[in-house]
């Protein structure tokens, strides 16, 4: 039976959606963002023809209103943060991810369906919440607890069906993972291997630097244990001898989410949160929260217990359905445990002598204890170690890629992606003739293309690498990366105009729309996209006021860059106050905002747009935050600045009537 719920009718809060041009973003696109399709309710949804856009502007506000309503939770960090998302991210990147630096959702091509969308936005509320660690079991519950909210918030027990995404082959169509059966998408459905429907049970924890070969540990194999019991609750049914009442999506759901937000610590493990959502239903039994009743906790023991992770009541008489205890609490009852002083829900024998890993001495079996081996996890009876580092060869990573040096085909250079072009076992970086063709790469004009030796430019790359051919270009500049270099392509951005018609003929962003793109502060007929004059003023570099005439191109708010001030530090201290003084004809609206969209300014009434023909705005910079990098250059490693801009929406006007502009910025730095 599908279940319903009432969401608010009001605004949705500080959300956004975004076009990333199938391109990616080392700095959270700070220094280059995509356009802005969808805001709120303020800007139209983007055109229907783009399905994943379409999806995203549908799903973003109702994933937001479920968790508000429901769960009293206001945005992704609980505090009405900015709920942002990216759709066409990349290029061939099939995947979703939520970005925990950044705190935005991104999403490949043809996959941004609703319960990805929740899916993705749930990681934010884990962050926010019990930060539980992304690797191995800790990993495992932060991927199902995004899978229970957006089964839950859908009302679909499956994962990923109405997108391009697939790993349930023997279902015959698209689907990454089922709740209610997670064993035909080759995941468990109990933590021993001897119950659980797929043959192998719970996945072990895997160290690094191996965990990357394995999911970081089976995040997204193992979650299917909770996702399993979680759907039971939900749904009802029986499994493995237990049968679970029905509690429904609602009260299912603020279960989970108490015990999320309360009771797990960041590296739990599936025991402990099935320990810790036990004692929530019990204390919601005694509070009477949410519906919970007398017996409501014992069917909660039963659903986890149906899967392996609790002692089972099945008649829920107080007295648990085994005689033998489980003294390490693992969910695995003495009589059958491998190791049953210290806690190994998954069995983990790496020796296979029937001694779990925990309590066993000698965990690889290779006659050293663990405390003296230098390769504790993996047999190697000669304890060979070559670099003499201490750690075995066998589980030794001298370059640090996580490639070990058995595997690895350059092991004294970091090199993770195993580059072999001529397949001779020798990785690239240490290979002398990348390409096999004879010739010694110091020397070769195409390194890693075998060829002819042509080279019709003489620019000393060869016709099979060299990206005009006819044109030298040693460089090989191609600015929008279509693979026609610079020299030789007369569109070099890729804006559909050609060079000789462009007037920012480098600028690959200058109809993305922002009013830094579309004035000409100046007059001198190079757009501010691209004069240098207009960016050094943008830039702080003179404390003049600016004159400009803006032409009224829409009744949208559009953004103007400004400077704190000229020759202002990297840094700002906190006590830096800005004032931006604005000339506009009677009618104009302006505010500041900084670069995640709030208002910092202080206009005359509340934060709404200050009217009138000469106004001052005031701001407090962000405390020892930089508002730009060092030396006006990107700089992944130190930037993390804030950018302000001058929010104004025109008089109306006719289309094509423009008005004059004067603005003037100043601060209390020396």
């Amino acid at each position: 039976r599908k279940e319903s719920l009432t969401l608010s009718d009001g605004p949705v809060r500080n959300a956004a959606i975004f076009h990333a041009r199938n391109e990616t973003s080392d700095l959270c696109w700070f220094l280059a963002g995509r356009p802005k399709i969808w805001e709120d309710v303020r800007l139209p949804a983007f055109p229907a023809g783009d399905a994943d856009a379409v999806s995203a502007e549908r799903t973003l506000p109702a994933i937001i209103d479920y968790f508000r309503d429901v769960f009293g939770h206001d945005g992704w960090n609980r505090r009405g943060g900015a709920n942002h998302a990216y759709v066409h991210y990349g290029v061939n990147f099939t995947n979703a991810q939520w970005h925990g630096v950044c705190q935005y959702m991104q999403f490949g091509d043809a996959v941004a369906s609703d319960d990805v969308i929740a899916h993705e936005y749930t990681h934010g509320v884990v962050q926010a919440t019990a930060g539980l660690v992304y690797e191995n079991e800790p990993g495992g519950l932060n991927e199902s607890f995004a899978d229970i909210f957006a089964t839950l918030f859908t009302d679909d027990e499956r994962i990923g069906e109405n997108g391009i995404l697939s790993f349930c082959p023997s279902l015959g169509r698209n689907q990454l993972r089922s709740m209610a059966d997670p064993t035909n998408c080759g995941n468990p459905d109990h933590v021993l291997a001897a119950v659980s429907g797929d043959g192998q049970g719970q996945r072990p924890n895997v160290a690094w630097p191996d965990a990357d070969d394995n999911d970081v540990g089976w995040v997204h194999t193992n979650s299917s244990l909770q996702n399993k019991a979680a759907w039971l609750l939900a749904k009802g049914g029986n499994h493995n001898g237990f049968a679970i009442r029905a509690f429904g999506n609602v009260k299912t759901g603020r279960l989970f989410y108490r015990t999320l937000s309360r009771r797990i610590a960041s590296r739990a493990t599936f025991a402990e949160a099935a320990r810790r959502a036990l004692d929530e239903a019990e204390r919601m039994v005694g509070e009477r929260a949410d519906d919970f009743a007398p017996g409501d906790a014992c069917n909660v023991r039963n659903a986890f217990a149906s899967v392996g992770l609790l002692t089972g009541d099945a008649d829920c008489d107080g007295r648990l359905d085994a005689a033998e205890t489980d003294d390490d609490a693992d969910g695995v009852l003495d009589a059958r445990d491998n190791c049953p002083a210290a806690p190994n829900p998954a069995q983990a024998d790496v020796d296979r002598d029937g001694l779990g890993d925990p309590c066993d001495a000698d965990a690889d079996g290779d006659g050293f204890r663990n405390g003296s081996d230098n390769c504790p996890q993996v047999a190697n009876p000669d304890q060979a170690d070559a670099d003499a580092d201490g750690r075995g060869d066998l589980c030794d990573d001298a370059d640090a890629d996580r490639v070990l040096d058995v595997r690895d085909n350059c092991p004294d250079a970091y090199n993770p992606d195993q580059r072999d072009t001529d397949r001779d076992g020798r990785g690239n970086l240490c290979d002398d003739d990348d390409d096999g063709d004879g010739r010694l790469d110091a020397v070769d004009g195409c390194p890693v293309d075998r060829n002819d030796a042509v080279d019709q430019d003489g620019d000393g790359l060869e016709d099979a690498c060299d990206n005009c051919m006819l044109v030298a270009n040693r460089d090989q500049g191609d600015l929008d990366a279509d693979r026609a270099g610079d020299a030789c392509d007369d569109d070099d951005d890729s804006d559909g105009l050609w060079d000789a018609d462009d007037p920012c003929p480098r600028d690959t962003d200058f109809r993305a729309g922002e009013l830094e793109r579309l004035l000409d502060l100046d007059g001198d007929g190079v757009p501010t996209a691209c004069d240098p004059d207009e960016q050094a003023w943008l830039n702080g570099a003179s404390q003049g006021p600016i004159e400009s005439f803006i032409e009224n191109l829409a009744q949208e708010p559009v953004r103007l860059p400004i400077g704190p001030c000229l020759q202002c530090p990297d840094y700002l201290p906190g006590d830096t106050t800005i004032q931006v003084q604005v000339e506009a004809p009677l009618g104009a609206l302006t505010r500041v905002v900084d670069d995640a969209g709030t208002v910092v300014g202080q206009p005359n009434v509340g934060q709404e747009f200050q009217i009138g023909p000469l106004q001052s705005l005031y701001f407090d910079a962000a405390a020892d935050v930089s508002y730009r990098a060092p030396g006006g250059a990107p700089d992944a490693a130190t930037f993390v600045g804030r950018r302000y801009f001058l929010e104004i929406l025109p008089p109306p006007a006719e289309p094509g009537v423009g008005f004059p502009l004067s603005v003037y910025v100043r601060s209390n730095l020396p």
